[in-house]
């Protein structure tokens, strides 16, 4: 709102904006729908008796599912042609507009007692407005510093009138009975420090300011379609191999070079090695590499060695720095990566959630046995908001590099599809899960039998 707000923006761009941004809405509140649908419609079919009438006769409950879950099929279809077509159409619509609202000015508004500063180079003020339009002003003050000199000019005016033509995107002020102080530049400036002021009287004096500046201006489109919530399902792919490509080939740039960088050099000793120590050293690279190294110390006096180690030292820190900017960098660029993974089984997760959440609807609403909008509803917020909670949960892990791109998208609906089908069987069997004394039932026995030993024991031990 923050954005929209005091720009100035036509009715039909902000519609325009709503329509595109409620296309990604849908991913959220279709499954919500069809959660909400399947137990209100199974609910009232249960609380009227139809469900027990359909039984009677010798259908099933997976029978009567049967149609309505071959249109679900054919909605989870319909949602994934949505999400991968529709969605980053939308997206792209959208991000463009909200890109061109977010950077236009906002609109002009001169108001009464404050300086206004919306258009570049001048700071203007006014006392009072008047008039049907508020287009006539009292005690004109303008500060005039486009010069890029600062505010060597100012006009100050009794009155005036303001008139904006939005054809041509001018304003123009006529001011009537003021003044004109500018401070003039002399040719020789090392010779005096103060500039002359000059200062004219005008009757009426008339000012044009450009106003294009407070117009929106589109953007080209095709700056944002390589976002990846801008791609459908074949450019998605398209742009994962290619960007994995590209991230393997600088894996191996940063490895050869830092193999390169660090590639151990044979080291000359002074004296002569004998032809036995040859042997020993050639069967052993460690004894090699650790000779060397004592070789390499021994070869230089002190003050050579603190510098060898002062040298070592800053590299080590150079190199160190040299890995965590890389490191970064693909850090960054995996991630990049994870997101166009998710964007991808994003495109299949909403068919199957319609499907998965009608599963749990339709039997849950056939075992409550309630329709309308009472008990339904309380019933489908919770179970939606558990799996949005979880899908959005999952989602984050998955963009922090704790879960795997499909991990993170499907275990939602992996952890809905044994609750829906275990739903579906035991309403399928009549099973009364909401039946709280069936529940309250082995607990009542299982304390009725304990309070029972208890006394008898005090019985007989009052006996004895």
């Amino acid at each position: 709102m923050d954005d929209l707000v005091g720009k100035g923006l036509e009715w039909y761009t902000i519609l325009e904006l709503l329509l595109y941004t409620s296309a990604s809405l849908v991913p959220m509140a279709l499954p919500l729908a069809v959660l909400l649908a399947s137990i209100m419609t199974f609910g009232r079919m249960g609380e009227n008796y139809e469900l027990v009438a359909f039984k009677s006769s010798g259908v099933s409950l997976i029978r009567i599912m049967r149609p309505l879950f071959m249109g679900m099929v054919a909605l989870a279809f319909g949602a994934f042609l949505f999400s991968n077509y529709v969605i980053p159409y939308s997206n792209l619509k959208s991000g463009a507009l909200l890109w061109d609202i977010t950077r236009s000015k906002p609109a002009f508004n001169l108001r009464a007692g404050i300086f206004y500063n919306g258009i570049e180079g001048y700071s203007i003020k006014v006392a009072e407005k008047g008039g049907d339009d508020g287009n006539l002003l009292k005690d004109v003050l303008i500060y005039d510093h486009s010069a890029n000199k600062g505010n060597i000019k100012v006009i100050s005016a009794a009155h005036g009138e303001m008139i904006i033509d939005e054809e041509s995107n001018y304003m123009i002020l006529e001011l009537y009975n003021g003044f004109s102080f500018e401070e003039m530049e002399p040719e020789n400036k090392q010779k005096r420090k103060n500039y002359p002021l000059l200062r004219s009287h005008f009757s009426k004096e008339i000012i044009r300011f450009d106003l294009s500046a407070f117009r929106m201006k589109r953007t080209d489109e095709g700056l944002f379609k390589n976002n990846y919530k801008m791609l459908n399902l074949e450019q998605l792919r398209y742009s994962i191999d290619s960007l994995q490509g590209r991230f393997d080939n600088d894996k191996s740039d940063f490895d050869s070079r830092l193999s390169a960088r660090y590639k151990a050099e044979p080291v000359a000793k002074k004296e002569a090695v004998s032809t036995s120590q040859k042997r020993v050293l050639a069967s052993s690279p460690r004894i090699i590499d650790t000779l060397a190294h004592s070789i390499l110390m021994e070869n230089y006096n002190r003050a050579e060695q603190l510098r060898i180690l002062h040298a070592a030292t800053t590299s080590a820190r150079n190199s160190k720095a040299y890995v965590y900017s890389y490191i970064r960098e693909f850090r960054n660029k995996e991630q990049w990566i994870i997101k166009h993974k998710l964007e991808e089984h994003k495109k299949f997760t909403l068919s199957f959630a319609v499907i998965i959440l009608f599963l749990v609807g339709a039997p849950l609403g056939a075992i409550i046995r309630k329709g309308g909008m009472g008990l339904p509803v309380v019933i489908a917020i919770i179970i939606f908001l558990f799996y949005h909670i979880l899908s959005t949960t999952t989602h984050k892990l998955g963009k922090d590099f704790v879960l795997t791109p499909f991990a993170a998208m499907w275990i939602s609906s992996i952890v809905l599809t044994p609750f829906g089908l275990w739903l579906t069987y035991k309403s399928n069997r009549d099973s009364a899960l909401f039946n709280f004394d069936r529940y309250w039932q082995p607990i009542e026995v299982f304390f009725t039998r304990l309070f029972k030993r208890k006394k008898g024991n005090e019985d007989s031990t009052a006996n004895a």
